[in-house]
């Protein structure tokens, strides 16, 4: 709180300080500002002593910067403009006024969930600016801790971010598991996740899709009573909700990834 005070009041000294160089005069300043004039003068003589030195000397008609008030003035110019501008835009968005919406999505997610959701946001919202973006889940996690993305539409880094966010489930989808063509499994419509136990299972980077591999383990450990094996593939995203798979290689061990519409957890 004091911290919050103090910059306040550092915020007021400059642009009090603004318009005593506006004014010329402290008398002139206190008069457009409606105060008095000794109040001024105390509010400069302690932006003074918080910066060592005089920033301002009397002249016959007023009074003007010093060599160091000059460079104040113009830091100061730059510093409150940055301010208010930040001021302005919290503002709009607390308010829910903001004239852009930045969105990180997964691609899979666009046509069933993004998509419609938008066309309603563009029908109320006209004037309203979209920019979408399409990451991965961790540079999601990345872009909202920075402040470059407002919304991530994302499968993965949930538990990661409801740590700092605001998070709400849009809906369950299936789980998928990729399989060669020529596995035994491979034909099957439906298979038990306890099918899997002397499967390999592909690891995740954690800069990628964090918390996939910790999830992965939960879902076996809970549903097939076995801990899984990974295995690493360079360059390798399996895309939530959607049989779409991202690899460099179509080949992994002379076979070619095929897909399963659903793992059962019975």
């Amino acid at each position: 709180m004091r911290f919050s005070h103090h910059l306040c009041s550092v915020i007021e000294k400059l642009r009090l300080f603004q318009v005593i160089l506006e004014e010329g005069s402290l008398r002139r300043a206190a008069e457009r500002l409606h105060i008095s004039q000794s109040a001024i003068t105390r509010q400069i003589q302690l932006l003074e002593h918080d910066l060592g030195g005089r920033v301002l000397e009397r002249t016959s008609s007023g009074v003007r910067p010093t060599g160091g008030g000059h460079t104040l003035a113009e830091k100061a110019r730059t510093l409150l403009a940055d301010y208010d501008s930040v001021m302005a835009e919290v503002r709009r968005l607390v308010r829910g006024e903001s004239d852009r919406l930045r969105i990180g999505y997964v691609a899979s997610a666009v046509q069933e969930y993004l998509g419609p959701a938008l066309a309603v946001l563009r029908r109320a919202y006209p004037k309203l600016k979209v920019k979408m973006l399409d990451q991965t889940p961790g540079e999601m996690i990345i872009a909202l801790r920075r402040g470059e993305i407002d919304l991530a539409l994302t499968g993965h880094g949930v538990d990661l971010l409801s740590r700092d966010f605001y998070t709400h489930k849009l809906a369950s989808v299936p789980s998928l598991v990729a399989l060669p063509l020529d596995h035994p499994l491979a034909s099957q419509k439906q298979i038990s996740i306890s099918e899997l136990k002397n499967e390999s299972f592909v690891r995740g980077a954690d800069s990628v899709v964090p918390g996939y591999n910790q999830k992965i383990l939960q879902f076996c450990r809970r549903f097939g009573k076995f801990r899984p094996r990974f295995i690493a593939i360079a360059n390798f995203y399996f895309a939530p909700g959607h049989p779409e798979c991202r690899h460099d290689s179509h080949r992994q061990q002379g076979s070619h990834l095929g897909f399963i519409r659903r793992v059962a957890t019975r």
